[in-house]
């Protein structure tokens, strides 16, 4: 009773409002063992140019025994769950010094977190391009806040003012919701013999009763969920895709394969089915899904050399707006929480950033710090307000149902002259939302968000 009232508190709060915080990695150098670093346009913290980029010294030896094979050390040790707390600090620090390493990268970071006000959030979006970077699990980075002994807070990805996201180089403009009476979440159960039996059913569970918690609280059946038949076959798993799908939500074993991620579907006698990821991520883009949640163990993971070798990677290609997938074998227990606890947010309107922090937090109160799955997940994220399924607004004094309502989201790369984003001429009633994301302004060159004649009638 408690954990469902906490959800429906969670679900009246208004989202969080996430400025960007983009960090480019660029020109490693495996010979020399360096990278840079830089800030990619506009801060609450001030800019920085890329000439000025931070050169890192990158050893994967500080990282792992063999960093061929992924195996012993802080890393190792860390995938085995043999990681101590002391350990999971020292790899904090240390991931933290390569993304914002001391000096104008770390101090436009901390003047953005200083800056931002009630109801913000800064969101850090990883854009990595050595591939060799990628696997490094960054959702790990740790900064100290205070002297002292060191706490759970200093993990940034435990806080909620701090979202951690990974923005592949692809373009993604997300397609207006589709026309239909309601939205649609399509799910795969798949436990087939001779793997490790998972209670598939809890995830089941969670989603609808996620579902059915918002239609409670809205008065309304926003949302339908569709459940692949059993046996989880392929041909299953295009039916209930044949109608399209907003959502979709796959619980079940991921592998890593030969530098490539699959999950596992059943066959007709309920063997094993090894599905690529490129197939799948090819089949959700053309169904429009907007968001997938991977509940398989491992189905984040990069093997440093092929950039899309993930099944994570594979529907970014595809342009898949937001990914959630987990790096390493995340135990069931901790899937089912990742399940309960993402979709209330995201499917009353809240943002998938907010969504992710309750299920690392829910899975942090369970299982305590050492446990490392609630690092686990990792977000994908292309969208620049993190608002996936944005609700209508509730009738109000300050927004009436009779008010008309503005939502723009725009990304520049870059700015030249003199450009207004959003102009309009009389405002005499309702409410803008404007998100941009700009990557840079020519030198001479101004950029404003929304300009206005006259406001009031």
């Amino acid at each position: 009773m408690e954990q469902q009232r906490n959800k429906k508190q969670n679900m009246s709060r208004k989202p969080l409002v996430y400025h960007d915080f983009n960090l480019r990695f660029a020109s490693y150098n495996e010979a020399e063992g360096t990278f840079k670093v830089w800030v990619e346009g506009e801060t609450l913290g001030g800019t920085m140019r890329p000439d000025d980029a931070f050169i890192c010294s990158y050893e994967p030896e500080a990282f792992w025994n063999d960093s061929s094979t992924g195996s012993g050390g802080l890393l190792g040790d860390l995938e085995r769950r043999r990681l101590k707390k002391e350990g999971m600090f020292a790899l904090g620090k240390m991931l933290a010094d390569l993304a914002l390493p001391p000096g104008l990268v770390r101090d436009l970071f901390q003047q953005s977190l200083s800056a931002l006000q009630i109801g913000e959030g800064l969101r850090v979006r990883l854009h990595i391009d050595p591939a060799a970077l990628t696997h490094l699990p960054w959702e790990f980075m740790a900064l100290s806040q205070v002297s002292g002994e060191p706490q759970a807070t200093d993990f940034l990805a435990l806080r909620r003012e701090i979202s951690i996201v990974r923005t592949d180089t692809v373009e993604t403009f997300m397609q207006p919701l589709p026309e239909r009476p309601v939205a649609r979440v399509v799910g795969v159960l798949s436990s087939p013999d001779g793997q490790m039996e998972l209670d598939v059913s809890k995830d089941r569970e969670a989603v609808e009763g996620a579902v059915q918690a918002l239609c409670q609280a809205t008065g309304q059946n926003l949302i339908e969920v569709i459940w692949a038949k059993r046996p989880a076959t392929r041909e299953a798993l295009m039916q209930a895709l044949a109608g399209g799908a907003d959502i979709f939500h796959f619980a079940g074993h991921g592998v890593f394969i030969d530098s490539e991620g699959q999950v596992v579907l059943e066959k007709g006698d309920n063997t094993s089915d090894f599905y690529r990821g490129e197939q799948l991520a090819q089949l959700l883009h053309n169904a429009g899904v907007r968001l997938t949640v991977l509940g398989a163990c491992e189905t984040g993971r990069r093997n440093g050399r092929n950039i899309w070798g993930s099944i994570a990677g594979a529907l970014t290609r595809q342009k898949i707006p937001a990914v959630v997938a987990n790096q390493f074998k995340i135990r069931d227990g901790d899937a089912i929480l990742l399940a309960a606890n993402i979709y209330p947010l995201i499917l009353a309107g809240g943002t998938v950033d907010e969504a992710v922090y309750e299920a690392r937090q829910a899975i942090y109160q369970h299982n305590g710090l050492e446990d490392r799955d609630w690092g686990v997940p990792v977000l994908y994220l292309h969208d620049a307000s993190g608002i996936l399924f944005p609700t209508p607004e509730t009738d109000t004094a300050e927004h009436s149902s009779h008010s008309p309502f503005l939502r723009v989201s725009d990304t520049f790369n870059k700015v030249r002259g003199h450009v207004v984003d959003v102009k309009i001429g009389v405002v005499t009633q309702g409410h803008i939302q404007i998100n941009n994301k700009v990557d840079s302004v020519e030198k001479e060159g101004t950029f404003t968000t929304f300009e206005a004649d006259q406001f009031g009638r």
